[in-house]
């Protein structure tokens, strides 16, 4: 149902949308409102003229469309600053789905960060402390909790989960979005700019997930060190664990989101698209 599909565009994609929509009615019922009666008798199969609230006229067309003529592809352009708002606007609806999934990336990003501090205490305890006699000490109690193995095993069980959550959150993300990608598609947009709605959702997911779990690891480190170890700094962040964590959280979702949204752009035509949704 399109209800006046044409009314803010110009001749000339107002030409292609309609004869896109001839197409998918040879196999879709499509119902096209219009105030165009030159439009409607170009590409209608059957006008319903309505008057004052009733039916004033029905008429059968007899079918006298041609194949849309071949015409320079529409080249549209989108700006950056006008994709992020198409992406934080594409966010809105799924706010319930956008918090649980960040608070997930969230939670396994600073469980990494905690491993990561402890692996990195254990590899060279004396970096901080100096050498002393507490350093035996205090690294004999901290495995008495976690061995080291176990945190190596468990690190990388954290950052296994992480790439399914990102994995798992925009493959549904492109998914719901299939008809905008064939909307699109259909006035003229290009796969890069449709690309960067995706990227910004993307990024903005991975970028506040760092950052919040960054702090949150930094607060309870210091809160560690402040009730067990009188305020010594045993565990804490270090700038290359930082570093690679926030090239994970972006560079990760950002790959992701290229490779489904193509994926999905060049798997299926504009037509298929719209049909499927």
């Amino acid at each position: 149902l399109a209800d006046e599909p044409t009314g803010n565009l110009d001749s000339e994609t107002s030409d292609q949308i309609m004869y896109l929509l001839k197409e998918v009615s040879k196999e879709t019922l499509v119902v096209v409102v219009s105030h165009d009666p030159e439009e409607a008798q170009q590409f209608g199969d059957r006008i319903i003229t309505i008057k004052d609230g009733r039916i004033a006229k029905d008429e059968i067309i007899q079918e006298t469309y041609e194949q849309h003529p071949k015409t320079n592809e529409v080249k549209g352009f989108l700006k950056l600053s006008s994709s992020f708002k198409y992406g934080i606007h594409a966010l809105r609806p799924k706010r319930l789905q956008l918090v649980m999934t960040s608070m997930l990336l969230t939670f396994s990003l600073m469980i990494s960060n905690l491993l990561g501090a402890y692996l990195h205490f254990l590899s060279n305890p004396g970096e901080r402390l100096g050498n002393g006699f507490q350093i035996q000490a205090i690294v004999q109690d901290l495995q008495g909790y976690l061995t080291q193995t176990n945190a190596e095993v468990l690190i990388i069980g954290t950052y296994v989960l992480l790439v399914g959550i990102f994995y798992v959150f925009l493959s549904i993300s492109v998914e719901q979005r299939i008809k905008q990608m064939g909307i699109f598609k259909a006035i003229g947009a290009r796969h890069h700019d449709v690309l960067k709605i995706f990227v910004w959702e993307a990024l903005l997911l991975g970028f506040s997930s760092f950052v919040l779990s960054s702090l949150m690891a930094y607060t309870y480190l210091l809160d560690i060190n402040k009730k067990f170890y009188d305020g010594l700094q045993v565990l804490s962040l270090y700038q290359a664990q930082l570093i690679f964590h926030g090239a994970l959280s972006l560079i990760l979702p950002g790959l992701f989101v290229v490779v489904l949204t193509l994926n999905t752009l060049r798997k299926n035509s504009v037509i298929s698209i719209l049909k499927e949704s």
